[in-house]
């Protein structure tokens, strides 16, 4: 299913650092960190050379409404955030369900009023494909929301799915369990694993093999596990805890079961990359580890990965690429007798946690509830909301195909169109200038820009879905088997795709959601339908707005093609060094400044921000800035109070406090608030519009300011 591929697949975007893994095959672990340790770690992060040009940087989070209140100074000069968008943070509140609200939010729940419209208004066409695409999404949403069905089958299914599990007790029980195609496709085995375009070989499809899935998401977290005022582990245990209670277990055996979980996970942790590390603008180098079959088997010791490949219909792949080389030595060494129980409850727990909420009602409010317990939320998301979230994540492009015939014209696909390729025109030319670089690595950036593809609004060939078929609600179909027949659609396309071509027109991103990307392996830009509305763009629009907002997004995309991560790309796609030696030297120079910045910020006491986790998104943060503002020097009379209150506009978020302090340390993307503040005050047409000078709260020392290009 497309939700289990999801939870373990990398997709290949700069916009979200998924990326994993580690070049050294050793399995020694690091010293264990305590956590007032780790702690003090993340509050006093590595300066570089640049630690003592910049001062603790401490502007109020302006996410935050107590914040925006108690504000001595709402003045452009003093909080660029606040001064635009401090009325907005106050007059909003975050709806129930969700941990925030902001713009996207905002044209989020555009798109969703707009795809409920596709369930309730006939379709009319003799499009096969789009009619086909219709029964596929109508029958997922009506079963999403047939309490009555999904009450009556309750966790049957999943009970019969992992009871052979329970039953292993040998290690050879084990690996045949792991080699059996719906042990791949349907639950979480240790092995995470995907196909996607080769990094060394752009014009093919190869296998990477991924590190195993977490519960607690980043690493790092188990390192606290041991710790009592770790306040969220309790919860995940308690929704654990009764996820295993669904499946028929005591009390006493689910909690057991729980902590096997955990501690098997915990024993892998210390040898899989944390987010921080894989913000890092070295990483995917790190994770570029290319291996044959039998290497693995050799590295992998007594783990089946031969037959856990084969399981999800990666077996004849020439290669693989294997991110994390030291996980897999790892893996083979709890491979024994010893870790059985573990291991199994492993794949039990993390399989119910991946699918609580395909349940029943009991179960998907019981968890909701634990959610909103760790999250300080309340409420949960409309249940037709919710649907039409599942549909997004099981059939993508079958949704996205729906929407686009809907709601996206061809005229907004041209004008959009133009503006990014205006937009490259002009990076080309903001390149020719660029001082630091020399002839060649100047040379390879305009390749790059040349070859460029640009993907804007939806694909100009849809995904064929003719193969894919499930019964409906009125046909006596359930929610379970619908997941099972796509999930056996998307593993026999994902493992037909190994070795062959790539088809250019093939998109990563689905084109209804609110979101652009820009995909290194490519080199592509996509610019999403859903994103083309709201405050992002109208063909309405002054130039200032437009540039400010669609024209900020789809220079921030480009620029990734820049960035600490993206530059190591070569225009086809290729993971390959083409700058020299000297400016790659002067680019990490500057990126360790930026680094340093960042990292001398406290949203909140004692909580530095992380430059290496943000600074691929703050790089094309600031790179997307200086592009809009080359663009505006050329033009008479440019309205530059207007353009910047509207690239403001953008990062305009109400969040809770514990949302912020999580995404501070999870999030590759800096605050919104920063995404404003710190982007602006880089900038001198920012201070000669809004009059900032030395001592004012945006002021930055000019020889403190950030240039990366």
């Amino acid at each position: 299913m497309k939700k289990k591929l999801t939870a373990v697949m990398l997709l290949l975007c700069i916009t979200v650092s998924m990326f994993a893994g580690c070049g050294s095959s050793s399995s020694v672990a690091p010293e264990p960190v305590s956590r007032d340790q780790k702690y003090e770690a993340l509050a006093t992060r590595h300066r570089v050379d640049y630690q003592d040009l910049y001062k603790v940087r401490l502007w109020a989070d302006s996410s935050i409404q107590s914040n925006v209140q108690k504000a001595k100074s709402n003045a452009p000069e003093d909080d660029f955030n606040i001064a635009v968008n401090g009325e907005w943070i106050l007059s909003n509140s975050i709806p129930e369900g969700y941990t925030s609200y902001d713009t996207f939010s905002e044209r989020q729940f555009e798109v969703d009023d707009q795809m409920k419209l596709l369930f309730e208004e006939e379709l009319i066409t003799e499009d096969e494909s789009l009619m086909h695409d219709m029964e596929l999404s109508k029958n997922l949403y009506e079963l999403w929301l047939d309490w009555d069905g999904r009450n009556e089958v309750g966790a049957a299914p999943y009970i019969e799915l992992l009871e052979p599990v329970a039953k292993i007790s040998s290690l050879s029980e084990m690996t045949e369990w792991l080699s059996r195609k719906r042990a791949a496709t349907l639950t979480a085995t240790p092995v995470t694993c995907y196909s996607g375009i080769d990094w060394n070989n752009a014009e093919r499809y190869t296998v990477y093999v991924d590190s195993s899935s977490l519960i607690f998401g980043d690493s790092m977290y188990y390192q606290y596990m041991d710790y009592d005022d770790w306040k969220d582990e309790p919860y995940y245990s308690e929704a654990a805890v009764y996820m295993m209670q669904r499946l028929g277990y005591s009390e006493r055996d689910a909690k057991k079961l729980v902590e096997n979980c955990f501690a098997f996970e915990k024993d892998m942790a210390d040898y899989i990359m944390t987010t921080e590390q894989l913000g890092a603008g070295d990483a995917i180098k790190k994770q570029n580890n290319v291996y044959t079959m039998s290497e693995m088997q050799e590295l992998a010791g007594p783990f089946p990965i031969k037959e856990s490949l084969e399981a999800y219909g990666f077996g004849n792949s020439d290669t693989y690429i294997l991110s994390e080389p030291k996980w897999l030595a790892r893996l083979g060494e709890l491979y024994t007798k010893d870790k059985l129980e573990e291991m199994k409850a492993y794949i039990i727990v993390s399989t119910m946690m991946i699918w609580w909420d395909s349940v029943d009602r009991e179960a998907y409010v019981k968890v909701n509830d634990v959610l909103n317990s760790i999250h300080g939320t309340e409420g949960m998301i409309p249940d037709e909301t919710a649907a039409i979230k599942a549909v997004e994540d099981n059939i993508p492009m079958a949704l996205g195909h729906l929407y686009c015939d809907r709601f996206v014209d061809e005229e907004t696909k041209s004008d959009v169109t133009a503006i990014t390729r205006e937009i490259i025109a002009q990076y080309k030319e903001m390149f020719m200038e660029e001082t630091f670089v020399s002839d060649e690595t100047r040379e390879g950036a305009i390749r790059k820009l040349d070859n460029m593809a640009i993907r804007i609004a939806y694909p100009d060939k849809w995904e064929d879905n003719s193969d894919l078929t499930y019964l409906g609600k009125d046909e006596g179909g359930t929610l379970f088997a619908a997941n099972e027949a796509i999930a056996d659609s998307i593993w026999l396309s994902q493992s037909e795709a190994v070795g062959q071509p790539v088809d250019d027109e093939v998109w990563t991103f689905s084109p209804q959601q609110v979101n652009a990307c820009y995909d290194p392996t490519d080199n592509s830009i996509t610019i999403c339908g859903g994103i083309l509305g709201g405050e992002f763009y109208s063909n309405d629009m002054t130039h200032e707005q437009m540039l400010g907002t669609i024209g900020a997004i789809i220079a921030h995309e480009i620029s990734h093609s820049f960035d600490s991560s993206g530059r190591r790309f070569d225009e086809e796609g290729n993971l390959n060094n083409w700058w020299t030696a000297w400016d790659a030297k002067v680019f990490d120079r500057r990126t360790d400044k930026l680094i340093a910045y960042y990292d001398s910020i406290m949203p909140f006491k004692g909580l530095h921000c992380s430059g290496t986790l943000v600074q691929t998104e703050a790089i094309a943060d600031l790179t997307a800035m200086k592009c809009i503002l080359y663009i505006a020097k050329d033009v008479s009379g440019f309205d530059y109070e207007e353009m910047f209150e509207s690239f403001a506009t953008l990062w305009r978020m109400v969040s809770l406090e514990d949302t912020e302090y999580y995404l501070a340390y999870q999030d590759t993307h800096p605050l919104s608030y920063l995404r404003t503040n710190v982007v602006v005050q880089q900038f001198q047409e920012f201070y000669d519009t809004y009059g900032v000078s030395e001592g004012d709260g945006m002021y930055l020392a000019p020889g403190s300011r950030l240039v990366i290009w």
